[in-house]
């Protein structure tokens, strides 16, 4: 799956620098050398502006989402998506090559006529790539392996949509319904047909890489959901009357078809560029104003335990289900890591004096801005657990493997809605928090959470 993703990718990037390559010769012949303006040619325009001009428009299609996958965008959601993105680019034009003694000169009208051309061409363009690779789909090419889950006529009728539209680009490999459902009926000969039961063996034998899911009860959907979040599989559910009316989902169209995606990314590309900026501008300024409690630490700890190391060191899992070394002020007696709980109670005997202080005000996790630095943790995000216990946590609630699709963070969402783990319950809820944050990532939000925690820190409410 990722690397047909990656093929359609590199050749929808190439169909993009082609198109605003010709867009920016167009431009320059019709402005000077077509005969329309009586403006002389000033140079001949380098190949180097091609270049930079192509990768700057690049840069802002990439930074709005175009190069996610486009199974279910239309062609003219495709030209929509192009428009937005040059009047992004023109704005930024604009302000890149203004002249305050002439903001209005002739080269004002021109960007207006190249952003019109680059619009056209890129647009263009993109609604040949996305039709020729309807042709390819409605052929059997790059078709996605893909299972219905549901019961009784909605899920025959949406096999039959599937086959009768294969430009879709779903390839039915099976249909799982409840127990209750014996689905008498055959949907063709290449399809299999069983149980839900049967759903984790199917995703890995057929090699699934989309669920579809029709009329489900609210229990068996979320297991049917942590089946798929396990297997790395995407999910798409067709919503019922009663959501469409009431509003509590939105669906977006497919061929006429309401479709909800689950876990979408909400975040922009954009956005996440920004997080990691930010991410990076307030780790270096906070790692310089930390060099005194870097100095000041190990003195400490000379006095009061002198046999261990001064930064404690711990295995995480972070982004990509991928392990890490997390950076910590010691604050407690020197241990093994096989000895530390996952839970640790206010009063813990092992915490040391000044280390009870250190913690808090969460001074005790100020070498993470090095992990932050390093790009293996964010400001804001889950907090990361160790692999033996995330394995655990997935055993028992499989959710907890989305946690793993962001970097972890050094605050979260959980972190100051909710006081540190005190028990199995409390880890539960925990898991609701981190989703909430999943599902609502926004600039805003990881805002409204430093600004929580800094609250935190200031009044001394960590430990």
């Amino acid at each position: 799956m990722n690397r047909r993703w990656d093929t359609e990718k590199f050749f929808l990037l190439s169909v993009d620098a082609i198109s605003i390559a010709t867009a920016t010769a167009l431009t320059w012949w019709l402005r000077y050398r077509s005969g329309l303006f009586s403006e002389p040619e000033p140079f001949s325009l380098p190949l180097a502006v091609y270049a930079l001009l192509t990768l700057f428009w690049i840069t802002i299609f990439a930074l709005r989402g175009q190069y996610r996958r486009l199974y279910h965008f239309s062609r003219f959601q495709s030209l929509q998506q192009v428009g937005a993105s040059v009047l992004v680019g023109l704005m930024l034009l604009f302000v890149i090559t203004i002249d305050p003694r002439q903001p209005l000169g002739p080269g004002r009208l021109l960007l207006l006529g190249y952003g019109g051309v680059v619009f056209l061409g890129a647009g263009l363009g993109r609604v040949l790539f996305r039709t020729v690779q309807k042709r390819l789909l409605e052929r059997g090419v790059g078709l996605r392996p893909t299972l219905i889950v549901g019961d009784g006529d909605t899920g025959r009728e949406l096999h039959r949509q599937f086959l009768r539209h294969p430009g879709m680009g779903y390839r039915v490999l099976g249909r799982l319904s409840a127990p209750s459902d014996t689905l008498a009926t055959s949907d063709g000969p290449d399809t299999a047909r069983g149980a839900l039961a049967e759903l984790p063996l199917l995703l890995g034998e057929l090699g699934i890489t989309e669920v579809v899911v029709t009329s489900l009860g609210r229990e068996v959907l979320f297991q049917v959901i942590s089946d798929c979040v396990q297997a790395g599989v995407e999910v798409q559910i067709v919503p019922d009357l009663y959501d469409l009316v009431l509003g509590s989902h939105k669906a977006t169209d497919l061929w006429g078809l309401p479709m909800i995606q689950v876990f979408p990314h909400l975040m922009a590309p954009w956005q996440f560029l920004l997080k990691r900026l930010l991410d990076l501008g307030v780790s270096s300024v906070m790692l310089l104003l930390g060099l005194p409690l870097f100095l000041l630490w190990p003195l400490v700890l000379a006095r009061v335990s002198p046999h261990g190391p001064v930064i404690h060191r711990q295995r995480r899992t972070g982004k990509g289900d991928r392990d890490f070394t997390l950076y910590k002020f010691r604050t407690m007696v020197d241990q093994p890591d096989s000895a530390i709980a996952p839970l640790t109670a206010a009063d813990d005997p092992r915490v040391l004096g000044p280390g009870r202080w250190l913690r808090r005000y969460r001074l005790d996790e100020w070498p993470q801005f090095l992990n932050i630095l390093l790009g293996q943790m964010s400001l804001v995000g889950p907090r990361p657990e160790r692999r033996e216990f995330v394995e655990d946590y997935i055993r028992r609630w499989p959710l907890y493997a989305r946690r793993h699709n962001v970097r972890p963070g050094l605050t979260g969402w959980a972190q100051v809605k909710q006081h540190y783990d005190q028990s199995v319950r409390a880890l539960d809820d925990k898991l609701l928090l981190d989703l909430f944050y999943l599902e609502n990532m926004s600039l805003a939000l990881d805002l409204k959470i430093l600004l929580f925690t800094v609250r935190t820190v200031l009044r001394g409410s960590g430990r």
